[in-house]
């Protein structure tokens, strides 16, 4: 069922990206106005998904009260709009938000130019995003999938941001060249770098006398602890061979956007 529905869904939002960046090389709106245009449905977007995620939850006291060691549970009688970790937005794709409202700010032309490359280098990665989406398990039916706001939110949103990446490849406005991979990598690099704080830090974490014994909910932004494979990685040099892995693979996939862009796309038209 579900299988049927996110392919569905890969196909439309493909479709959306399709038209999109030919509405785009039709009409050649101004960046600015790209901008203000990508960002409003951005933070409509985010309106969506907050209020599709937030929970209202009982508010409640947790304590040992079994002689087996087991923990029941009190609730105090009142409640609370409860958000995981995990919806921070602090995925890539979720920062392009934050890019798009730097540029409109910024005078800087150099920070302007390192927030085009990020947003070109990293914001088609969206189309990556959409084979890849787990939001089957959070429904129980193939109509309850197709009609629910969140998953029109999450592949309308990830389309949106591949039409906004691949104009800003294409404008000559923002002019993105070979040589911008560099600053690419890096700045992918130092966004990715304070997740493993972060996974480590929000992940809930069980103690046994003052020691870590176990995760009850484990957070994962830039999959930098768990794999999208769902490969299980028992030994810590298992997790660094990932974790190599990956970054030699963002390399690969950084350096081949900016060679069909900049060495055959545009060097054509």
């Amino acid at each position: 069922m579900f299988q049927t529905a996110h392919i569905i869904w890969i196909v439309i939002s493909l479709i959306v990206i399709v038209v999109g960046v030919v509405l785009c090389r039709y009409l050649r709106p101004p960046m600015k106005l790209m901008l203000k245009i990508c960002l409003a449905i951005s933070v409509v977007s985010e309106v969506i998904k907050f209020f599709s995620v937030s929970q209202i939850v009982p508010m409640i006291d947790r304590f040992k009260a079994n002689e087996d060691g087991s923990i029941d549970f009190v609730y105090r009688g009142d409640y609370i709009a409860a958000l995981g970790p995990e919806h921070l937005p602090f995925e890539m794709c979720s920062l392009q938000i934050f890019f798009m409202a730097l540029c409109l700010i910024v005078e800087n032309e150099k920070v302007k130019r390192f927030l085009y490359v990020m947003m070109f280098a990293t914001g088609i990665g969206g189309i990556i995003a959409i084979p890849l989406a787990s939001l089957s398990v959070e429904y129980n039916s193939f109509s309850e999938y197709m009609l629910a706001p969140r998953v029109w939110q999450f592949f309308l949103y990830h389309s949106m941001i591949c039409v906004l990446s691949i104009y800003i490849g294409l404008s000559k406005e923002t002019n993105i060249v070979f040589s911008d991979l560099k600053t690419a990598i890096i700045g992918a690099f130092a966004f990715d770098i304070p997740t493993f704080y972060l996974n480590g830090v929000l992940s809930e974490k069980v103690y046994v006398d003052n020691k870590i014994v176990g995760v009850t909910h484990n957070i994962n932004f830039f999959s930098s602890y768990h794999n999208p494979l769902g490969l299980v990685l028992t030994e810590k040099w298992e997790w660094i061979v990932y974790i190599c892995i990956r970054d030699v693979v963002l390399v690969g996939l950084m350096t081949l956007l900016f060679v069909i862009f900049c060495k055959i796309i545009k060097k054509k038209y």
